[in-house]
């Protein structure tokens, strides 16, 4: 189950399932600029940001943080809107060792 409120440009979400596993987040969202934080059960820390370069264009990062203070994830993306289609690329590395990349189109009808 999860529930979320929006008020002015602030969303707080949390959400729970039957194996006693649980998350909180909260997002600012202001002009061109978005900022994320939220925790879970496994006591990681994940942030967010995003930041509109054009109309068309958006930047983003994400880092997931163990409660150690070792990264489970970091990467970034980038996103253009082609008018009905979507080019995103990203790049992260995962537990500290493994770089992914992704290069892909999305379509909206």
């Amino acid at each position: 189950i999860a529930a979320s409120y929006t008020f002015n440009n602030i969303t707080i979400a949390a959400g729970a399932d039957s194996s006693n596993q649980w998350m909180l987040a909260a997002k600012y969202s202001g002009g061109d600029f978005s900022v994320g934080l939220g925790t879970n059960d496994n006591s990681d820390i994940v942030l967010t940001t995003g930041y509109n370069i054009s109309d068309a264009t958006s930047l983003g990062f994400g880092l997931d943080a163990a409660s150690g203070g070792t990264f489970n994830a970091v990467g970034v993306q980038i996103a253009h809107d082609l008018g009905g289609a979507t080019l995103t690329g990203a790049v992260g590395q995962v537990g500290g060792s493994t770089t992914v990349a992704s290069l892909g189109v999305s379509f909206s009808f």
